[in-house]
């Protein structure tokens, strides 16, 4: 079973390493060698090694709390890998702690890592697209783009209790945001535990095609479209376009309201909603083939995750070729004939 693991790991990132110079790879397991002497064990080596613009293919382990402070490309397995078909051969996800984006790390991105505790941002220019984690803080950061990840915080994300709490906090100066296709929730589901905060802030963007499970609260100057609210609505904002949004409450809140459709059974919704039997936590948000949300977007598009240009992908698999199984026989006769199956995920 071992080597099965790590064939199917080493033939992942042989396809993934093939697609661009400049590629390091991170790892814990201390007996993977390369030639080209591009192998870390632990993440601040790799950052340190890495020069402006390399990749980091990153192998499953748990590395921690990590800082960035250099422009860099983070490639991770994905998460929830079991839970979807075709994912990778390998089951187990490149884990971190808290990721913090420092100042010189403008120009970074990330994508298919599981995150154990959160992000937090305090640069410019940074792209977070398929992933796990519990918030992303952002504090003075211009131009960022966060992009099809699952967004899940039990305790309400950053913010005191008296100030509110949310899964995507913003504070200071937070111009030029993006936030689309997205599953965002704030645990409590009310103004307080907020899946979008806007606290002490200035911000502007756009907010389309998510799923959000708390309320947005105190954002303003922002288009937000193409959403599905399973149970709040946009609190205290101005200056918002609120458009095209399926809302499980019977109003809309703060903003210019254009074509939004209120008041919906979020079961006649969802395929897997309230009850979860026979999905699990990403597919079960799969619009029914008469959900109202068919459509209900902007230009006739579908509301949530899975609409629009960017739909959310299933256990954040990243861009580019990638094993999904693997056949070793077990007597192989001095020869290994193996049987795999890849696809290109876009």
């Amino acid at each position: 079973m071992k080597r099965q693991l790590f064939i199917s790991f080493c033939l992942f990132f042989v396809f993934q390493s093939s697609l661009a110079q400049n590629t390091l790879i991170l790892t814990p397991n201390t007996s993977y060698t390369s030639a080209d002497n591009n192998v870390y064990y632990n993440f601040q080596d790799a950052h340190d090694g890495a020069s402006d613009g390399d990749i980091i293919q990153v192998h499953p382990g748990d590395y921690g709390d990590v800082t960035i402070s250099k422009p860099l490309t983070i490639i991770g397995t994905g998460y929830n890998l079991s839970d979807n078909p075709n994912t990778q051969a390998n089951k187990s996800p490149s884990v971190f702690g808290l990721i913090t984006f420092d100042m010189g790390s403008e120009g970074s991105s990330i994508t298919g890592l599981k995150i154990d505790e959160g992000l937090y941002i305090t640069t410019n220019n940074i792209i977070i697209i398929r992933n796990h984690t519990k918030y992303i803080r952002l504090n003075n950061a211009n131009n960022i783009l966060i992009s099809e990840n699952y967004i899940s915080s039990y305790y309400g994300g950053i913010g005191s209790s008296s100030s509110g709490r949310g899964a995507i906090y913003l504070e200071g100066d937070t111009p030029n945001l993006i936030i689309r296709n997205n599953y965002i929730s704030g645990a409590g589901g009310s103004s307080g535990y907020s899946s979008i905060l806007c606290k002490n802030c200035t911000s502007a963007g756009m907010i389309y095609n998510n799923i959000l499970a708390g309320s947005t609260y105190s954002v303003s100057n922002y288009v937000i479209k193409n959403n599905i609210f399973i149970s709040n609505i946009v609190y205290n904002g101005t200056g918002n376009t609120v458009m095209n949004n399926i809302f499980g409450n019977n109003s809309t809140g703060a903003g210019n309201g254009i074509d939004n459709v209120t008041g919906q059974d979020m079961s006649e919704v969802f395929v897997g909603y309230p009850d979860i039997t026979g999905y699990n936590t990403e597919n079960r948000f799969t619009l029914k083939a008469d959900s109202p949300a068919i459509g209900a977007g902007e230009n006739g598009v579908d509301c949530g995750i899975y609409g629009g240009d960017t739909p959310y992908i299933p256990s954040g698999i990243p861009s580019g070729p990638h094993i999904y199984s693997l056949t070793i026989p077990s007597n192989t006769g001095g020869s290994i004939p193996l049987g795999f199956g890849a696809k290109t995920q876009k």
